[in-house]
Formats: structure tokens, sequence, C-alpha cells
């Protein structure tokens, strides 16, 4: 049964892994100034809590919290649209629109 358990971890860490890159790419495209896509949200960052929660290590599964404040589309991400449309629901009230 730990077989399945390290195949579940890897196809998870491996999917995880490319959609945090493309939420990574997303950021840094937009810091750069360039027209982007859009980032996908709690995708990467919970699919590699979960490959943690699986993984057959004990001390890998007590940091499954990591990824979801690392991965742009977790935590940082959210934080950062709450603020975002926060910030203009505010302006426009005050009649400052600056988004």
């Amino acid at each position: 049964m730990e077989v399945v358990y390290w195949i579940l971890t890897i196809f998870l860490s491996l999917l995880g892994g490319y959609v945090v890159a493309l939420n990574s790419f997303c950021v840094v495209q937009m810091i750069r100034g360039y027209k982007v896509g859009s980032w996908i949200p709690l995708l990467g960052g919970g699919c590699i809590s979960i490959a943690a929660i699986v993984a057959p290590v004990d001390t890998v599964a007590s940091l499954w919290w990591v990824p979801l404040l690392v991965d742009w589309g977790c935590v940082p991400g959210i934080g950062w649209a709450i603020l975002y449309h926060a910030s203009r629901l505010v302006g426009e009230k005050f009649g400052k629109h600056s988004g």
C-alpha cells in the first residue's frame, strides 16, 4: 500500500508544482508590466498540500500548510486580490479611482 501513497504523492507534487510555476510566471509577467492571463487559485498549493498529507513520511505530512503560503494562487494571491478590490471600492466611494 505504501507504493500507492508514493505514486499519489509524486503525481500530486508534479501537478501542483506545474501549477505553482504557472502562477509564478503570471506574477512575474504582471510585475514586468505585461498583460497576463489569470492565475489558478488554490489548485497548485492544494495539490502539494494533499501530496504532503498523503506522503508516507511523517515529517513531510506535518508541513502540509507550507505550500498554501508559498503558492501565489493561495494565501498571497487571494490576500492581494482582497486588498486590491477593497482599495478600489474605497477609492470609488471617495471619488478617487486608482485601479
